[in-house]
Parts: structure tokens; sequence; C-alpha cells
């Protein structure tokens, strides 16, 4: 198995080492259809244990393995715990090879925000095809095999590439509360990871802020000379409970400062008219994901998420400000169609018992620089 494994990872960090097309924490279970050899193609089938299309699209991508064993080696990726996605396997067993990122790495490298979905790629490396995996057809598959090169056999692979095991990625325990470890990063898109008590933020420092400081997004102005990418280390604890002392390390690390002035704006509110229809928390069961929520095409799906940090939501992804005013802090379940105004309005109203209603807001706007 691990002979196979170091293959892979050869081939697909052969040519830039520093930029991995896939980056595996964790192999739970082998291919048991296929071993990995000379095939052409590699499936990177993303996944979660909370999604239920999920099974249906890797029961099909089984079948594509069985049927070409020789052309293309599929892995099965959920960003979810090992622990968690083992005790999944019990039940609903995978015959694929089944991994996790539970660091985010290859979520975060093809910007995966819905499952199922796919993305295929080459021996290089090299990004060939991505969508939902249902829509790689046979004819595709070939397709793409076909415009394949021969590959020769690398002699010396151990010496290139190592597989680190999942807790190689964890540092060790932070040994001051307080101690906050920035790295700089290129890409990637926003995202937090929890492993062991660490929380390991990687994004903006704009995106950051925004989440450390409980404001809506038409609250916050950052400057764009002022916004950088990095990677942000704490403890679990000083995350949770102290937000305002992260701020201030980051506003003096990288040279910072913040004025507040109000600002009425236009907003739409939301208002509970029937608390009785909202939904409570055991909607969705999304325990170990590092996230709680999936914006679709057309729907958010939300685990555990509170009118406030809706509204915020709302206000990043359609780009109108959403406000509540209410008092109501309770954490619940969300699936909400949000492409159509009237379409969400209604169904707010008939299943969350929620309206809506136009308003002006007086905000308190935060505005950071540099210095």
């Amino acid at each position: 198995m691990m002979k196979n494994l170091h293959i892979l990872f050869l081939i697909l960090f052969l040519q830039n080492l520093s930029a991995q097309s896939v980056l595996i924490a964790d192999v739970i279970e082998e291919n048991k259809i296929t071993a990995f050899s000379e095939q052409k193609l590699i499936l990177i089938d993303f996944w979660a244990t909370w999604c239920a299309p999920c099974v249906t699209a890797t029961e099909q991508l089984e079948i594509l393995q069985k049927q070409n064993k020789e052309k293309i080696f599929i892995i099965s990726m959920s960003d979810e715990h090992s622990s968690k996605i083992k005790k999944y396997l019990e039940k609903k067993p995978i015959d694929l090879m089944v991994t996790s990122d539970y660091d985010k790495y290859t979520f975060s490298k093809y910007e995966i925000i819905s499952r199922p979905y796919a993305v295929l790629l080459d021996l290089n490396g090299k990004l060939l095809w991505k969508g939902h995996p249902a829509d790689l057809t046979q004819r595709k598959l070939d397709q793409y095999y076909d415009k394949q090169p021969n590959k020769t056999k690398e002699e010396d692979l151990f010496s290139i590439i190592e597989i680190k095991a999942e807790d190689a990625y964890v540092k060790e325990k932070l040994s001051d509360e307080n101690a906050i470890i920035f790295e700089k990063i290129d890409d990637g898109f926003d995202g937090i990871t929890i492993v062991n008590d660490e929380v390991n933020y990687f994004g903006s420092l704009s995106n950051l802020y925004f989440v450390l400081s409980n404001k809506y997004p038409f609250e916050l102005q950052f400057d764009a000379k002022a916004d950088e990418r990095l990677k942000l280390t704490c403890s679990k604890e000083m995350w949770d409970i102290k937000k305002q002392t992260i701020i201030d390390i980051v506003l003096t690390t990288y040279n910072l400062q913040k004025t507040e002035f109000t600002k009425k704006i236009n907003a739409t509110e939301l208002i509970i008219k029937n608390n009785d229809l909202l939904w409570d928390s055991n909607q969705f069961d999304w325990e170990g994901s590092s996230s709680n929520y999936i914006v679709g095409t057309d729907r958010i799906q939300a685990d555990n998420m509170s009118l406030f940090t809706l509204c915020s939501l709302l206000s990043k992804i359609k780009d109108i400000n959403y406000i509540y005013n209410g008092t109501n802090n309770t954490l619940y379940d969300w699936d909400i169609q949000f492409l159509y105004d009237n379409l969400m309005s209604e169904e707010l109203e008939s299943s969350f018992g929620i309206t809506l209603k136009s308003t002006t807001y007086e905000a308190k706007i935060i505005q950071v620089s540099k210095k």
C-alpha cells in the first residue's frame, strides 16, 4: 500500500514540489477495485459523510473504476476527521481509496464549495476537468485518456516524496496560550480547520478581521494596501474567548490602524413572526466538518447557524445588506433558496416564520488601513 501511495504522490508532485496538486493527510482505506500503477488519469472525488447525494455519486464512480482499472485511479476525499469517516464506512463501505484532507489543502486548492464534486488530473497534476461526478461520462473519460502521452517509470521513487501521517501536519501544542503563529500564503481561499485543540485560519486579513469582530460585512472597510493573505495558528481556547486579543495582535503585527464612524445604510431586516417554524439544530449533523454551511448554485444549507451569521452570509453572497436586530442567539439549521429574492422571501416566511422588511440602519463602520 505504501509503495503505491508513494508512486501516486510522486507523480502528482513531481513537476513542482512547492505547488502540490493533491495533498492527502490520511489514507483511511485502499482502493479495493484496483491498485495505482500506470494509470494516466487521477480523479479526486470530494464528498462528506453528511452529503446524501454523495452516496449515489460514489456508487457511480465505483462502477466507472471497475470499468476502467487501467485508465484511471479514483480517490474519494473528505475534509472531515478520520474518526468520523471510519465510523461512516462501517455502515456504508466505499470501494475506492478513501482519504482525509482535514487540513483542507486540496479542498482549498480547487475551491470546493459544493458536494459531490470531482476534479480530473493528468500525471503531471494538471487539471483537465471539474464538475459533478455524474457528468464525467465514459466517452469524456476516453477522450481525455487518449490524449495522454505514455509515461516511463521513474526509478528512485522514495527519495523524492515523503508521505506524512496525519499527526505530522499538526504542530506541537502551543505552549503559550496567547501565542499566535503567522505564515504568509499566496493562494487558496478562506477557511478554518480545528485539529487537536489548535485552530488554523487560512485567508485574507480582511476576512480574518470580519470573522473575529462579529460585524456585518458592510460594517468593515479594509483598504486594499492593508490586505494580505496569511495562515494564522493559535489555540482553540484563544480563538473562542480572546478574539479581541487576536485582533489587537494582528493590528500590531501588520502595522495597521483602525478608525470608526457611523453611517446610515439601506438594509433588509429579518423579523421573526413565528418562532415555532424555526428549525432546530437536529436537521443536519456536520460535526467534524471544517465548515458549517454550503453555498450551492441557488441554495444555502447550514448547520448550527445563528440569525446574525445567516444575515452576514446572505450579505456576502447576495451583495445586499441583511440585518437582524433581535436578541435571539439560538443556533438553527437552514435550507434556503437565495438566488431569487421573491422565492427566498416566500420560503423564509413559509418554512421558517421569517419576514423581510426594508429599513434604514445606523451602521458602526470600522475602517482598517496601513499606518
